[in-house]
């Protein structure tokens, strides 16, 4: 799915990087979006990534708010934007497109790069240390569905170890967490094995509002069989 491309985590990461720029000089976004986009790409490229995630939400709160003029019903799942623009007892400044950009921005990057650092390191771990692996995968293979259908998180919550390895990883997300580790190492689906990656590729070296891997790192690959 394009929602998943490896641009969209990057576009979060060099956001969050320009954000203490931004936060110093705040007339810059202002000043950068009068220069045609091409151009700011050469010069900035973490910038150009900025605003595109920025436009991607702005996009959206356009389009909501178009539906709501038109008294069009949201073609697919109603989103917050909807709330916002009919919440009356949020005043009319907090109700702007622009206002309700930034706080998509924020709401998008808080829910995506947190579980996504926080998945790459329990992966990490996991296929970095065979028994870790071999232990995981026995409980699962006692606990998930044999004709490989999604598994509950009702159930996989229950599981010691599998419920061990998500605390030890991070208890963020819940439910993103048990559902994607179950999927990926239960046996039988996948084979990992770590691709030039080491521990300096998970431990966090930069601190850019979102916790980050060295600006070095390539991240953390793998062979999949």
């Amino acid at each position: 799915m394009p929602e998943f491309a490896p641009l969209w985590h990057k576009a979060v990461m060099d956001a969050s990087e320009a954000f203490h720029f931004f936060k110093q000089f705040p007339w810059l976004e202002t000043f950068m979006r009068q220069i045609p986009q091409p151009l700011v790409r050469k010069m900035v490229s973490n910038l150009a990534s900025l605003f595109l995630l920025t436009d991607m939400v702005r996009e959206k709160v356009d389009q909501v708010q178009a539906d709501l003029v038109d008294n069009k019903k949201p073609d697919g799942q109603r989103t917050i934007f909807h709330d916002f623009f009919t919440n009356d007892s949020l005043i009319p400044e907090e109700r702007t497109p622009e206002s309700l950009a930034a706080e998509g921005v924020g709401i998008v990057s808080a829910g995506s790069i947190t579980v996504a650092h926080t998945l790459s390191v329990i992966s990490y771990h996991i296929i970095a240390n065979p028994d870790i692996l071999s232990k995981l995968r026995d409980e699962l293979a006692r606990s998930l569905p044999t004709d490989r259908s999604p598994p509950k998180w009702g159930r996989l919550k229950q599981l010691p170890y599998l419920s061990a390895v998500i605390q030890e990883g991070l208890s963020l997300a819940y439910c993103e967490l048990y559902l994607t580790v179950a999927t990926l190492f239960a046996p039988g689906r996948f084979n990992f094995e770590l691709f030039e990656t080491g521990i300096e590729d998970v431990e966090v070296a930069h601190d850019f509002f979102n916790a980050s891997q060295s600006v070095h790192s390539k991240g953390i690959r793998v062979k999949v069989s």
